[in-house]
């Protein structure tokens, strides 16, 4: 079997087939979901399923789709997608595919380093989410670059509003440690006299949250499986407007533009059933 992988472009100029193109500005005709989140799932099944020698040919293959994806989500008008791609549970599988997938991380950030006068061009905006303290020292050196980059650092500010798209990506993250790092550093604020503890509240949990200068979620895919995976539990009870999408019927390295298209039409059939077309911003 031949090694996935190797076509690890960020920036892709494939073009749409030719039934895409056709149902676009169909599909474009709807409400579009503004911000998309996707549980990349089924990586190491769809390896196993391909007869591949490693699993870490079937994340490397869920790398090129990835890049496939957004850039059908660019066609769409998507402002925002925020994929999970390393759960501080994966730190628990085997050395071997960690560090394989640690190595893969490397590379492609490296890549996405090396094209920065594209990522500016584009005016893309990438964030990064995660405990940080977990990762490896030239992981964490390399997020904070392309963080500087492409002006989304900490702060962000008049520089970040000039993006036209944002790509979140959820580096040794789960939602139960986003909660539990939101509140240290709460508890810091209160400590140091900074903040007054009556002034903590729901509004206040959510701007100190890795996802305060995101928009709230309207669209949750899950490819695979039928599980949130401790992801972005708090911002998706915070997004009373969102809808889940799972994908139990296929693997993430096999998720297509039919998917995506059959994704945002499950969007668009939740105006009609909740009557929320008062609130569609044409």
């Amino acid at each position: 079997m031949p090694v996935f992988a190797e076509e690890s472009a960020w920036f892709r100029h494939e073009p749409m087939p030719w039934w895409g193109r056709l149902l676009l500005p169909i599909v474009k005709l709807g409400p579009m979901p503004r911000h998309i989140a996707i549980v990349m799932d089924g990586n190491r099944r769809f390896a196993r399923t391909q007869n591949c020698a490693t699993p870490m040919e079937g994340h490397s293959a869920g790398f090129v789709q990835l890049t496939k994806v957004l850039d059908w989500c660019n066609e769409l008008g998507v402002e925002e997608v925020t994929v999970y791609a390393f759960s501080i549970e994966n730190f628990k599988r085997p050395e071997e595919e960690v560090n394989g997938l640690m190595a893969l991380g490397e590379k492609h950030f490296e890549q996405l380093i090396e094209r920065k006068s594209e990522l500016i061009e584009r005016r893309v905006g990438i964030r990064f989410f995660g405990d940080r303290s977990l990762l490896p020292d030239k992981i964490r050196k390399l997020v904070e670059e392309i963080e500087e980059i492409s002006g989304t650092t900490s702060t962000e500010g008049e520089s970040a509003v000039q993006m036209r798209t944002f790509l979140n990506i959820c580096l040794s993250y789960t939602s139960q440690n986003e909660i539990v790092r939101t509140f240290e550093t709460i508890r810091r604020e209160v400590q140091s006299g900074k903040l007054d503890r009556n002034a903590i509240d729901v509004d206040l949990l959510s701007a100190r949250m890795d996802t305060r200068f995101c928009r709230p979620l309207d669209l949750f895919i899950r490819t695979s499986e039928c599980r949130l995976s401790d992801f972005l539990i708090w911002q998706l009870q915070c997004s009373p407007r969102c809808v889940l999408k799972f994908d139990t019927d296929v693997l993430w390295p096999e998720y297509s533009l039919f998917h995506l298209f059959r994704a945002v039409l499950h969007y668009q059939m939740a105006f009609v059933r909740f009557g929320w077309w008062t609130l569609w911003d044409h």
